[in-house]
């Protein structure tokens, strides 16, 4: 019974299936009968070579073969186990041996399986040498940008700050009533729900005003930006809102550069719009001197909200710009006469020389504040070079974030990043990358906006950031370069007013002098135009058209055709519809191929007269 059970313990599993119980694992059988020392030989050759069991037993078959034969030779065991050789390498060289003749597929499963250990070794080494140097490599901060954003005011004498003095004005000028509270005070007109409640309230900033007027007339802002709140500024403000002022921390001495604040630009902006409210008032009590004087006053703080050399600052100096030539063709729309023709001349002289007769982008601070993030993000070779390893400082700033740091450091998230940060561009790239780009707005904005092309770096970007990958490498530059590809459209169209209102200027003193409006535009040049303005849209001459209203200034607008003066019939205003926006011509064939935008698009801004609403 007992061999029996050991019969089948030793058969293979293939032959028990087919009935037969051969034992043949059996490897103490297929050695009975040979001398101890032998059989002890032979079983530690076989378990070297850590074959299958039914291998060794073949093996333990040809190894017992081999020394019977010797025996019957007449070789003594203890010669034939001497004259075998090592036992290492004899199993070394049956194992090999065997291996080469088992299966196809097992080679292949083998194969397999050491190549992919063989990759994960690498990829692994690969990773602690990424996790390594992410995690190792410091950000030099060598530049302090901010200061020397800030050395230019801050060398301006005292004398020609105007920040203290709009402070003042600030202080003399109490919040307005709660029905006034949000209302744009400056679209507001004689006959207007809120006329008397707003002249009331006009009557209580008249001192503030006058401050605000000198403020504006001064030569500087001298606003010297830092990372904290204006203490004045907030006590001001607490004290109009009945609150206790907060206290802040001292500001750093080298803030990141785009985390800089700038409440001058929103207070400027602010008073900018009750100067205008305060042009209606002069123009409904006949003081065209008062008006001309407000005029000159927004004017004066668009160019204060220049001085920081910042995109937004440029922003609200083309807003505050375009409010006074808002109100300048509002009045010369409903009361041409309300100005003396001196007066008409200082204001076209204000309105044509103010920023030196063309707008543009100040790009020095985007430039520090790009330049500041890569200090913060990058090693620094010493030789312009660096490596990413800063990816929590850039996933903070990113509109969306990248979703790394969503449950804090101490997450996976440390150990994802190290992968992230090769995506990235080194230091070099990403410095000649951005300098590109710039050198590329810059043309742009010195070019004819009808000869615009694409800027290469930005096409780079956009295509880019489909993917993770692409996303990464241009981390930076998603978030620096949107705002100032959207602001090259504004400076077109502040050109672009510009030159309208200008003629409107023309045609207004044309009339004086012969009577009637000009038939054409050419007959305004050189005496009150030197050329006719350009359509900044197709680089053909600005429209113009004689109704029984009066004339009409046109652009043929995003569309590029002309429409006759008539806006797209889905504009709620012609003077700033879809058809003012600059448009690759690519995005105009897609809008007019559109039935959803194409009444949005289809038509021309109108320059002149303005919108005077329902």
């Amino acid at each position: 019974m007992n061999r029996t059970l050991r019969a089948l313990y030793k058969t293979p599993m293939r032959d028990l299936i087919r009935g037969r119980a051969t034992g043949r694992l059996d490897r103490d059988a297929i050695t009975e009968g040979l001398p101890e020392p032998v059989r002890a030989h032979i079983e530690r050759v076989v378990k070297r070579t850590r074959l299958w069991r039914l291998e060794k037993a073949d093996v333990t078959r040809e190894l017992a073969a081999h020394f019977r034969d010797g025996l019957d030779a007449g070789r003594d065991a203890d010669t034939l186990i001497r004259d075998f050789g090592r036992i290492k390498t004899t199993a070394r060289l049956i194992r090999r041996a065997r291996k080469r003749n088992r299966p196809a597929p097992w080679r292949a499963m083998i194969m397999l399986r050491n190549t992919i250990g063989i990759l994960c070794v690498g990829l692994f080494t690969i990773y602690v040498f990424l996790f390594i140097r992410y995690n190792a490599g410091e950000p030099k901060i060598t530049h302090n940008y901010a200061a020397e954003l800030n050395a230019p005011i801050e060398a301006i004498p005292e004398q020609d700050r105007a920040w203290p003095v709009y402070l003042e004005a600030l202080r003399a000028i109490p919040a307005p009533p709660k029905t006034l509270e949000n209302k744009d005070l400056h679209c507001l007109e004689p006959g207007d729900e809120l006329w008397d409640e707003a002249l009331a309230y006009h009557a209580q900033i008249e001192d503030g005003l006058a401050i605000l007027r000198r403020a504006a007339g001064m030569p500087a802002l001298g606003y010297a930006a830092t990372n904290r709140p204006d203490a004045e500024l907030e006590r001001i403000q607490a004290e109009r809102s009945g609150r206790e002022p907060r206290t802040f921390d001292p500001p750093s001495n080298n803030p990141l550069l785009i985390e800089i604040l700038l409440p001058q630009l929103t207070e400027t902006r602010s008073l900018a719009r009750l100067l205008a409210f305060d042009m209606n008032v002069a123009q409904t009590n006949s003081n065209p001197d008062r008006w001309v004087a407000d005029l000159d006053a927004i004017l004066g703080i668009a160019g204060h909200a220049q001085e920081y050399p910042v995109i937004i600052g440029d922003l609200v100096s083309m807003a505050a710009f375009h409010l006074a030539l808002d109100r300048l063709d509002h009045a010369l729309a409903d009361d041409p006469a309300f100005f003396s023709d001196a007066q008409l001349e200082h204001v076209a002289h204000s309105i044509a020389g103010f920023g030196g007769g063309h707008a543009t982008l100040h790009l020095e601070a985007e430039h520090a504040s790009f330049m500041d993030l890569v200090q913060r993000c990058f090693t620094d070779d010493g030789h312009g070079n660096g490596h990413f390893t800063n990816f929590k400082l850039l996933d903070s700033l990113s509109a969306d974030g990248y979703g790394f740091f969503d449950t804090g450091p101490s997450s996976a998230s440390m150990f994802v990043v190290p992968l992230v940060g090769p995506l990235i561009g080194d230091r070099k790239w990403t410095v000649e990358t951005y300098d590109r780009w710039q050198i590329n707005v810059q043309a742009q904005l010195a070019g004819k906006p009808w000869e615009r092309e694409t800027n290469p770096v930005w096409l780079e970007v956009t295509r880019a950031t489909d993917t993770l990958r692409g996303r990464a490498k241009y981390a930076l530059f998603e978030i620096m370069l949107p705002a100032i590809q959207s602001a090259t459209s504004r400076v077109y169209e502040s050109n672009q007013r510009r030159s309208a209102t200008l003629t409107a200027i023309a045609l207004e003193l044309y009339r004086r002098k012969h009577g009637e409006y000009p038939a054409t535009l050419d007959e305004l040049v050189p005496a009150l135009l030197p050329a006719v303005p350009l359509d900044l849209h197709t680089g053909d001459p600005m429209c113009y058209k004689l109704t029984p209203d009066g004339p009409v200034l046109y652009s043929r607008g995003g569309d590029r055709d002309d429409d006759g003066g008539r806006p797209p019939a889905k504009a709620e205003d012609p003077t700033h519809s879809e058809a003012s926006r600059w448009h690759w011509p690519d995005e105009v064939e897609a809008m007019l191929a559109d039935p959803r935008q194409r009444d949005t698009i289809d038509g021309d801004w109108i320059l002149f007269p303005p919108y005077e609403g329902d």
